[in-house]
């Protein structure tokens, strides 16, 4: 029963976090996180019917795929091309802006309130445990966002989940799906396979210099070199301003005693109370005598809060003690706030007269707010002072800089003007950038801007809140066909893996027609020397055969038990494979796991359904999709 006992297994460990990782994986692919904005036609990147998505968009969901990606392989050596992660972030914020469109033209939207809601959820934005919007702002600009459109990033993420949840709604899984999915899962095979390494192939092949020659005219477009440039940029920086700042101590007693102005000295009492009701039939003398005796029980030590049960005659506070709340000095009536004022905290207070009813009052709490000494918040006061410092000089530098840029077409005067060094990239690709040239904004203009290109001074780009560059291109260097002398060796190579694909792709055919023939797989490794080997028992997620391998196994039909088929590897080689038998494990699960199992199969098909929809929408819109590579 090994597969059962993969699948028990896997419900709590490797398959859960396959499943799920898969539907994050998944619906990070079809919403993204970017924001959808309108930007100018330099800094586009695609369009979604008249939605514009430019570079902000791109950059802010590449970060989200390298992260998503660091932590999904964490530990791993894992390489992915910085192209392979634009195109799938591309994709990511065209299904996400097809989806906004489609839900604008339905006239479904979120509320800025809900989306406030949402927000005051996150201890990052809570201050003294409440929600404060000055927080939140600050805690948004350090990370390098708008408030606004922050806000409207939460409202679209609502939006979307919603939409999926909408859809998730419709869906319904039979006991018989569940059942014949367990059986296929449960499923293990039987296989012998033969691997052609494509090494094997490689290493006798040496072309001479007229085919490499040949190669090279008939696939110059493999052999452009990358752009390069040389930056030279000023880095306009909070962190620099903040070296040269100092708050002094006269400022800070300032700040005290305006901290102290805006102190909130309220003094806040909760009580309970006990009421004997005022009637005709109970005279006001009779009550009295009744609600000091009660009050006699209470201080001689019976529990208010039951007394309060057996005798109160308020009914909306009997049942949880009397309980009035809090009040700030003008929420209870006049009589009670200064019988309260008198007492100390778990106190009884004499009998209080209102019109019709007679009280006893009980202080349960006191908050009296007393302000934090100098002393003690000294550092925390001269800590904002930094920033607002800072944040002032910034904006101010900012302002100056984009007058300069302005009025100034020399990148050296407004150096000097701002004193502030210009710095220099050298001549490199412009995937080698460091930062702040590595930035989309950056990058963007320079690939796509002719202007820029040529020596045309940069605006001011603020990179984040706290930063910011103004660039020039010192030399650029676009794509061109390299000569083939310059190339020769990338060509030879170039040509080596194209014949040596071309010769393991025609052994493959040929052992699988001998095969067919009669012979068998053992029989051609040995003519060859090449791997093989049999397994019994192989299981969907089995380490001894890659997931490429094992994907094939499984896809292979009942039908087809005894045949030979062809597995390509990301490396290059080849297995031939041939399962000589199903083995079907019979279902020993228990409700639970079916259930955990079941909700599995319910995200996946949500997923699923999401993907149908999203690709009807895609093919009714309007996609336009800029060149990003320059070319």
């Amino acid at each position: 029963m090994a597969g059962i006992k993969d699948i028990r297994k896997g419900l709590t460990g490797t398959l859960s976090k396959f499943i799920v990782g898969s539907i994050i994986v998944t619906f990070s692919l079809f919403f993204g996180w970017g924001t959808v904005f309108s930007s100018s036609e330099v800094n586009q990147v695609a369009s979604v019917n008249e939605t514009t998505l430019d570079v902000f968009d791109l950059d802010f969901e590449m970060r989200n795929q390298r992260y998503f990606l660091n932590q999904r392989f964490e530990g791993q050596d894992l390489e992915i091309e910085e192209e392979l992660i634009r195109e799938l972030s591309l994709e990511s914020i065209i299904r996400r802006a097809l989806v906004l469109d489609y839900l604008e033209n339905q006239g479904i939207e979120i509320s800025d309130r809900l989306a406030y809601l949402q927000i005051a959820k996150d201890e990052n934005f809570l201050l003294d445990g409440k929600f404060s919007k000055q927080r939140f702002e600050s805690v948004v600009r350090s990370l390098g966002h708008m408030p606004n459109k922050y806000l409207q990033r939460i409202k679209e993420d609502i939006l979307l989940e919603h939409w999926q949840k909408g859809v998730g709604q419709s869906l319904f899984i039979t006991e018989k799906e569940i059942l014949r999915i367990l059986e296929l899962t449960s499923q293990t095979r039987d296989v012998t396979f033969l691997k052609l390494e494509i090494e094997d192939f490689r290493k006798d092949i040496i072309p001479t210099d007229e085919q490499s020659r040949e190669y090279y005219e008939n696939n110059k477009m493999l052999f452009q070199n990358k752009q390069k440039a040389n930056i030279k940029f000023i880095e306009l920086s909070k962190e620099k301003i903040r070296n040269i700042n100092s708050i002094d101590e006269e400022e800070l007693k300032k700040e005290y005693q305006a901290y102290l102005g805006d102190f909130d000295t309220t003094v806040r009492r909760a009580a309970s109370h006990l009421m004997i009701k005022v009637t005709n039939d109970r005279q006001q003398q009779d009550a009295l005598s009744l609600i000091e005796g009660l009050r006699q029980r209470i201080v001689s030590g019976e529990d208010f809060s039951s007394v309060v049960m057996e005798f109160s005659e308020d009914e909306g506070t009997r049942n949880n003690g009397g309980d009035l709340g809090v009040s700030d000095g003008s929420n209870f009536p006049p009589e009670f706030e200064e019988a309260l004022q008198g007492l100390a905290v778990n106190e009884v207070s004499m009998p209080v007269l209102l019109e019709g009813s007679i009280h006893l009052l009980k202080l349960t709490n006191l908050q009296e707010p007393i302000p934090e000494s100098f002393d003690k918040i000294k550092a925390r006061l001269k800590e904002g002072l930094e920033e607002n410092f800072i944040s002032l000089q910034f904006t101010d530098l900012l302002e100056r800089s984009s007058d300069l840029v302005f009025s100034m077409d020399s990148l050296e005067i407004i150096g000097e003007s701002l004193n502030i060094p210009i710095e220099e990239t050298g001549i490199m690709e412009l995937d080698s950038f460091q930062q702040p040239i590595n930035s989309s904004k950056v990058l963007g203009q320079i690939i796509n801007d002719e202007n820029i290109q040529l020596g045309a001074l940069s605006e001011v780009i603020e990179l984040s809140e706290d930063q910011a560059v103004i660039f020039q291109v010192d030399e650029f260097i676009d794509k061109k066909i390299q000569p083939f002398e310059e190339v020769a060796e990338l060509v030879e190579r170039s040509l080596v893996n194209m014949q040596s694909k071309e010769l393991l792709n025609k052994k493959a055919v040929e052992f699988m027609t001998r095969i067919e023939a009669g012979e068998t797989l053992s029989q051609l490794a040995k003519e060859g020397n090449f791997e093989s080997d049999s397994y019994k028992s192989i299981t969907r997620d089995s380490s001894l055969l890659t997931r490429p391998v094992l994907q094939d196994l499984f896809d292979i039909p009942r039908s087809n038990q005894g045949k030979v088929i062809a597995s390509d590897l990301p490396s290059g080689d080849k297995v031939l494979l041939k399962f000589t038998r199903i083995n079907d494990e019979e279902n020993n699960l228990s409700e639970t796991e079916i259930n955990t199992f079941k909700d599995f199969l319910f995200e996946e098909r949500k997923v699923s359904e999401l993907s149908i929809l999203q690709n009807s929408l895609k093919e009714n819109a309007s996609i336009v999709r800029k060149n990003l590579s320059g070319s």
